[in-house]
């Protein structure tokens, strides 16, 4: 068992980011749109291939948010060959930087399929293509929320606009 901790800024307070986040997690779990096809996906260059490209693993991700914590556990798992890709499991959260800012910790461990054999290709020809898919990932969700958050209030101020009208 490998363990990960990533943590992402983001430019927005940690109330509003964690209520976005549970919705996203929520609506992720339960493989409603957009989220159905959500993946983990790593770059060709990030198992030192000299090409261009990217291999993503569509994921089913387990979630139980936990609201007075501002934190979820959260699993995920290939959708399918579930046995040939490393597990996650561990909590995202959603902490304070400040009153305008907060951070997306995504902290746990993942398992490598193939016992002895999987953990020797993870430890060298694989040596961080998980741990970097899980921060693209955490990466992903942190851009979500945030664009999410700014355009509910784009939204609301071009309603406030139109209202003073």
């Amino acid at each position: 068992m490998s363990t990960v901790e990533i943590y992402v800024p983001m430019r927005i307070p940690a109330a509003r980011a964690h209520e976005v986040m549970a919705e996203i997690l929520r609506r992720l779990s339960e493989g409603e749109e957009p989220y159905e096809r959500t993946a983990l996906s790593l770059g060709l260059r990030d198992l030192r291939l000299p090409l261009e490209g990217e291999i993503s693993v569509p994921v089913k991700a387990d979630v139980e948010v936990r609201p007075l914590r501002w934190e979820a556990d959260l699993t995920l798992a290939a959708k399918s060959g579930s046995a040939l890709f490393p597990r996650f499991r561990g909590t995202l959260a959603v902490t304070p930087d400040g009153s305008s800012a907060s951070g997306l910790w995504l902290q746990g461990a993942y398992d490598v399929p193939l016992g002895w054999f999987g953990r020797a290709v993870d430890m060298t020809l694989l040596r961080g293509a998980a741990e970097s898919s899980l921060k693209r990932f955490a990466e992903w969700l942190a851009r979500t929320i945030v664009d999410r958050i700014e355009r509910s209030e784009q939204e609301r101020a071009r309603e406030g606009r139109t209202r003073a009208d």
